[in-house]
Order: C-alpha cells, then structure tokens, then sequence
C-alpha cells in the first residue's frame, strides 16, 4: 500500500521535470507520441532581486515564473521554454551566455532585475541571442508597484515581438494579455506561487493563505485560481489533508480556472490531475491532460501527468516516452529520472529503474525520493540492510513523510529489528497529530510488529538442538 501511494506521490509531486519535443544528441527516445517537432528553445534566466528591503525576493521569483508561464504560451508549437528548476541553476551565477547555450542547446536567453522600493517597481530585461551573444531588445520600466502585472505583460509582449521575427516559419504575432488588474492579487499570486514551489508543510500552508487572497481580490484571476488548485493537489499528495477533502478543493479551483481560461495550459493540467486521481479510466483525464499540453508544449508539469496516468493504464513504454520528451525541458530536475525509476520499477525492470534513480541522486544528492526507490528496489530482493539504509536516508531528509517512516518501520520489522521498528511506528504516531496519515498505514505497522515480536518469542522458546 505505502509503495502504491508514493509512487503516486513521485509523478504528482514532479510538476517541473522533463524533456523538449525536438530530437535529441543523447538517448532520443523511438517516439509513439507524433513525430518531434523541431524548435527554437528560449531560457527565462531567474531575474536578480535588486531591492533594497529584505524580504521581497519573492517578487523577482514570482515574475521570473509568471514570465516563464506566459511566455510559453505565446507560440506553443515553434518555441519551447526551458523549466523553472534548470533555470534556476542560473540563479545568481555568472554563467557567460555562450556556456548556457553549450549547456542546454537554446537559442536565447531572457534576463533582468527587479527592484521595489517602497511604492515603486523597476524592471529591467534584456533578450540575448545565444549565437554572438547579441543583445536583440532592451528595456527598463518603472511604475507603481501595482502595475506589476502590466509590466510583466509588457515585458512579453516586446520579447514576443523580437522572437517572432526569427522563428521558421514566420507565426501571426501573439499578443500578451494582462492577467489581473489588481496589485494586489497579482503581488499575492506572485508569494502564493514563491512558497508553493518550496514544498514543505509550512510552505504550503502559506501558498494557500496567498491564493485565497489573490482570489479574493480579484475572482476572476484564473491563474490564483490555477495556484490554488496546484497547492491542495500539493497537500494531498504530502499527505497534510485527507486525499479526499484536498481533492474535492482542488477540483472545485481547476475548474474555476478553466471556465474563466480556457486557454489558460495550467488550468487544464490541475483539472486533469484532478480527474485522473478520481478515475484514471475516466477519458477526460487523458483529454484535459493532453489540452494543456497543445496549449503549453514547454508545460512539464502536465507532461508528468500524462506520464503518470499513461503508468496508472498498464502503457509503460508510451509513459517512458513522454517522460523522454518532457526530460529536455528541465534536464536538471532530478524527479524526472525518478519518475523514469519508478516506470522500470512498476514494469519490473529493476536494473532500469536503480539506474534511474541513481541519477537522479547525481543530480540532487538530497532526493529523498529516489534513496526510497532505491531503497524498494533492495528490498524486494532481500537485501534488507540496503533497503534500510535507504529509507533511513530518506526518513533524515524528510522526516515529516509518513511513506518514508512506513517503508522505513515495515523493513525493520521485517528483519526482525523491532526497537528501530517500534522507534518507526512512535513517529508516525506522532505525526499523525498534525497531519493525515492513513490509519491503514499505522495499523499494518503495529501488525507487522506483532508479528515480528511473536516470531522472535517462538524463536527464543525453541529448544536448543544438539
């Protein structure tokens, strides 16, 4: 039961992992999903936070996300954007343009500043050709803080512009269009989406404050309503409310969003997300799930999705391809190899799969997730000591998981290390004061438990054979 609900938690959870639909020098997947398309790649570079009160980062993050989002939705089929988390491997670096593009194979990169100061925003943003390195449009604005939002409009409109006359074939000039006109709403979706991306309990629980407030404010902001959604699909897949209730709110903000939006990739990816969850035989997940990725080619979270449920069908090898199409949109997000880990896995390919996530830790040495994997992998061929190490490593990194504690106190009983096994099961008592935990889960603990005391008390009764 815990390896079926992790690995549901490891494709919910990989919203920004994956490859770009054009051929690829390394490993090109055989494609079943259409022929690759072969396009221009852009990189929103994170913008540089320049203001002088601590505190507001969240707003050039916020921006670089909002930007990246609307930008790739300008010419979905001829440029693809590059994802947040190799992104922000740029952050704060001094990488030269001409190493970026060695590094990801783009054609330009977008780069800036944001400053607040009290109640006034400078944006700052240049669109550099990678080849030459040669600055194609620069631009500075500066107005209200308020007028955030039209500025980050704006600022895509004229990348829009200078873009379009460089792509083959030429496509009709896409137009910008202004998200919300409250400040406040966007400033408050700008911290909603800050916190979500990190991910923990608190975070999450901050994300949600801020889009409440953003659709407050303003009703019909589709894209809080998407934030929304994404987060309680976020808490319910942490385990931080009851899979039900989350899902229901969740579902109610998805489809908010694409009744206000319909153009909108991410509405369509929540909604899809949503349905899947519910019934992944329902043809409505596929159609929604497959509608954002039309709209948004370069959206990888939904790309994760349709992975996620084409894994849930039984269709492992058309799940694997989509993952390798995605991969090349965010190469340095380490959930994607995990996400391939857990498709070998399923398909009992365990050479595939410890591969995977192995790579996966070459990449974030810290991923939780894969060490579980990893650990599952040992487990189910008896080498309980590796199996344990892994979830202990896991269950360090992350020791609010309840996955992690289970695998973790399940193989210790197993083996019959019942102190290391009751340790497990206390701490998943105790979190489960604070948040959900599958009563199912704490009970199969304590049974495996008892079985393992009982099996060590016949042991010891046994009498001696000479």
């Amino acid at each position: 039961m815990l390896a079926i609900v992790a690995a549901t938690l490891a494709l919910i959870a990989l919203g920004d992992a994956w490859w770009r639909d054009r051929p690829l020098t390394r490993n090109p997947p055989a494609s079943r999903i259409g022929a690759p398309v072969r396009r221009a790649f852009l990189l929103v570079r994170p913008f540089q936070d320049l203001s002088p009160a601590p505190g507001l980062s969240y707003v050039s993050d916020g921006f670089t996300e909002a930007l990246r989002v609307q930008l790739g939705r300008m010419y979905p089929q001829a440029l693809g954007v590059i994802g947040p988390t190799t992104a922000r491997a740029y952050r704060g670096t001094a990488a030269p343009i001409g190493q970026i593009g060695r590094d990801l194979g783009v054609d330009w990169v977008l780069e800036g500043s944001v400053r607040v100061n009290g109640p006034r925003a400078l944006v700052t943003a240049a669109l550099v050709q990678v080849r030459g390195t040669r600055t194609l449009w620069s631009d500075r604005f500066e107005r209200d803080r308020t007028d955030l939002a039209a500025m980050q409009r704006d600022v895509a409109q004229e990348v829009s512009r200078v873009v379009a006359a460089r792509l083959v074939p030429r496509p009709n000039l896409a137009l910008a269009h202004l998200a919300t006109g409250s400040g406040p709403a966007y400033d408050a979706c700008l911290r909603g989406e800050v916190a979500r991306s990190g991910g923990t309990p608190d975070d999450l629980a901050r994300a949600a404050e801020a889009f409440d407030e953003a659709t407050r404010d303003d009703p019909d902001y589709a894209q809080a309503w998407v934030g929304l959604a994404e987060t309680h699909l976020a808490r319910r897949a942490r385990l931080l409310d009851a899979p039900a209730s989350a899902l229901d709110r969740a579902g109610q903000a998805a489809r908010r969003a694409v009744a206000l939006d319909p153009s909108l990739s991410g509405a369509h990816a929540a909604l899809g997300e949503v349905l899947a969850l519910t019934d992944p035989h329902d043809p409505k997940a596929a159609s929604e799930l497959r509608r954002a990725i039309n709209l948004d080619p370069s959206n990888v979270q939904a790309r994760a999705r349709d992975a996620r449920l084409l894994m849930a069908l039984g269709r492992t090898g058309e799940a694997l391809e989509q993952l390798g199409r995605a991969m090349a949109f965010d190469p340095r997000a380490a959930g994607l190899p995990a996400a391939q880990g857990w498709a070998w896995y399923g398909s009992g390919d365990d050479e595939r799969a410890a591969a995977a996530f192995e790579a996966a830790l070459t990449l974030d040495p810290a991923y939780a997730f894969a060490y579980y994997g990893r650990g599952r992998i040992a487990e189910r061929h008896a080498r309980f000591d590796a199996a344990i190490a892994d979830f202990t490593r896991a269950s360090t990194i992350a020791p609010d998981d309840a996955v992690y504690l289970g695998a973790l106190g399940d193989a210790c009983a197993k083996t019959g290390r019942i102190e290391a096994a009751r340790a497990a099961l206390r701490a998943l008592q105790a979190l489960a004061m604070t948040r959900y935990v599958a009563p199912a889960d704490i009970r199969d603990l304590a049974n495996g438990i008892g079985r393992a005391e009982a099996l060590a008390t016949a042991q010891r009764a046994r009498p001696m054979v000479h």
